[in-house]
């Protein structure tokens, strides 16, 4: 009766982060996509993309893979390379952007080690995301990169770990994708409102499955390792 009532209250907070998720992605996109409500910090990437002609998608790229070891939102510099570039162009140079930074993380953690992440990551936020990778393996990367978990400690801990690179760069690829979507869906349905909710809505329907899957692989992991008399080691 209690773990029945105490799922509730749980049910509604996977639903307000949800909400609150996919409302401030959303609220970027429609503030981001404006170059007079940005913040002055990116003003320099939007003149640039804007000036760049061909050069735009490999300034985008760039700029995105730098992310990997530089403390910088992310998020707004992909809403305006979507709104200057297109969605096509945009997305593709964003999604490549992030696969570099992914694996540079990954592999700068498995040369320098945890002097690396000590240095670059708060010890709170190494402590909250380590069980993702720890725990879950390629999965947790997955859920990770749907879920608005910060992108560079995840790859970082993913380098530290024994996940082997290939399961980890196709839940990377796969798990950063719907985000990406969902950016470029608001930009060129940005005109019509009744489409802006569906797709909020959808997002928010997403990232609610992406927190309840998270919680109960959670929470089955520990017990199956327990009854199997050891924790399962990637590549062990």
């Amino acid at each position: 009766m209690s773990g029945a009532a105490a799922g509730g209250p749980r049910r509604w907070l996977w639903a307000v982060r949800s909400l609150v998720a996919a409302a401030a992605l959303a609220a970027i996109v429609w503030v981001g996509s404006d170059p007079r409500l940005i913040g002055a910090e990116f003003h320099w990437f939007h003149r640039t993309v804007l000036n760049a002609g061909g050069l735009a998608p490999l300034i985008t790229i760039a700029v995105i893979t730098l992310h990997a070891v530089l403390p910088y939102p992310v998020t707004p510099i992909i809403v305006l390379a979507v709104a200057a570039m297109g969605p096509a162009t945009g997305i593709a140079a964003s999604w490549i952007g992030l696969m570099l930074a992914a694996y540079l993380g990954f592999y700068l953690a498995r040369w320098v080690g945890h002097p690396l992440l000590a240095r670059l990551v708060p010890e709170r936020v190494v402590e909250r995301l380590r069980p993702y990778v720890s725990t879950l393996g390629p999965v947790g990367v997955l859920l990770a990169r749907v879920l608005p978990v910060p992108f560079a400690p995840v790859s970082l801990l993913a380098g530290l770990s024994p996940i082997s690179p290939l399961p980890y760069g196709v839940a990377t690829g796969i798990g950063i994708l719907p985000g990406l979507a969902v950016v470029g869906l608001l930009l060129r349905a940005q005109a019509a409102l009744w489409q802006d909710v569906v797709i909020v809505a959808g997002f928010v329907v997403l990232l609610g499955f992406a927190w309840i899957a998270q919680r109960r692989l959670m929470h089955r992991r520990p017990t199956q390792e327990g009854q199997g008399g050891g924790p399962n080691t990637p590549g062990g």
